[in-house]
């Protein structure tokens, strides 16, 4: 008695259907079957076997690309399919997981529903960040996670469950000492769990006192004498950071699409005297990733563009009276922006 057949094997399974040499079915149109049936293969051969000698003759006639199941069905899953429908033939499906049944007698493929998805434990792609805040602000952590399936979440404070906080963002409104602390997030899913790393919450009583943060102004630059000035006080003992920014080609883009502005604004800062020390110039601020840093920081509209020729300073001073004055490089005139940002 001869047989053909359709069959395939890898490194991971090997898989056979046969038919009987009688079938009414053509070995083509067997072929054309299982193409339907099975989606991801690396080989389709017709084999000829006959149970009285070992000769056998093995031909490729379609070849494919294969990415095999990273977890098949578990075998106690398997085992109970065998038992309830009495194949002799099981194998899982490369790239879907999905379960197929062959009969070894009739030569019918049947594919199961219900593939099972692949499983990953959680990973985390982004952490919880320490922040420092105003007594009465509102604080945000989160916290983002790759897993299947999806995974749940639950924040601590200190190392005890918040109640109520299951999402991937944990937002604290009115945040006063009480909430002081160190905040974790237990990432978790049926493949594992893992906990992030800890951020802390500083709530700053002292800093909800309400200061003045900025003060700008636009107008006209001239030439010579008449350029625009910015005149402000640091008080108390202690220096103080701050951030000096001249905008002209800034201010000539969207959203302000300010018109005659002045295309290089120089920046100069004096002290007190007479005549007054120049303590810093600056003219093109050449994309400074620490002035976009704390511009952010601050609340000041971003700069978009490193080639600009807009101008900033960044400087600690100590108590005393200064100047900033803008002008043009080439002597020029138009209109610009100054601004004066006190930094935390």
């Amino acid at each position: 008695m001869t047989d053909y057949g359709i069959g395939r094997s890898s490194s991971f399974f090997e898989e056979s259907v046969y038919w009987p040499r009688n079938s009414s079915f053509s070995i083509a149109s067997r072929c054309r079957r299982w193409l339907e049936n099975v989606s991801e293969i690396s080989a389709i051969s017709f084999r000829h076997s006959a149970m009285t000698g070992p000769m056998r003759r093995t031909t490729n006639l379609y070849a494919a690309a294969s990415t095999p199941a990273t977890r098949p069905f578990q075998a106690p899953q398997v085992t109970q399919i065998a038992s309830e429908v009495g194949f002799t033939n099981i194998t899982v499906q490369p790239g879907t997981g999905a379960i197929l049944l062959a009969n070894l007698n009739s030569g019918a493929i049947q594919q199961l529903a219900s593939p099972v998805a692949n499983v990953s434990e959680p990973v985390l792609t982004s952490q919880p960040t320490s922040q420092t805040i105003a007594s009465g602000s509102t604080v945000a952590f989160s916290v983002a996670a790759s897993a299947a399936p999806a995974a749940s979440y639950q924040w601590s404070v200190n190392g005890s469950p918040i109640a109520g906080a299951t999402s991937a963002t944990l937002l604290l409104g009115g945040a006063t000492q009480a909430n002081a602390g160190s905040y974790t997030c237990q990432v978790t899913n049926t493949a594992g769990s893992i906990e992030s790393a800890a951020a802390t919450l500083t709530v700053d009583a002292a800093a909800a006192t309400p200061r003045l943060l900025n003060i700008s102004t636009r107008g006209l630059v001239g030439t010579g004498a008449n350029s625009l000035i910015a005149g402000f006080v640091i008080g108390g003992t202690t220096s103080r950071t701050v951030l000096i920014r001249a905008s002209g080609p800034a201010i000539a883009a969207a959203p302000f699409n300010v018109t005659g502005t002045l295309p290089d604004p120089q920046l100069q800062l004096f002290g007190q005297g007479n005549p007054a020390p120049m303590i810093g110039a600056n003219a093109g601020w050449g994309g400074n990733p620490q002035v976009s840093a704390v511009a952010a920081t601050v609340g000041a509209f971003a700069w978009t563009s490193p080639a600009s020729l807009d101008s900033a300073l960044l400087v600690s001073l100590p108590p005393g009276p200064y100047t900033a004055q803008v002008s043009g490089v080439k002597g020029d005139s138009g209109v610009a922006l100054i601004e004066v940002y006190d930094v935390p």
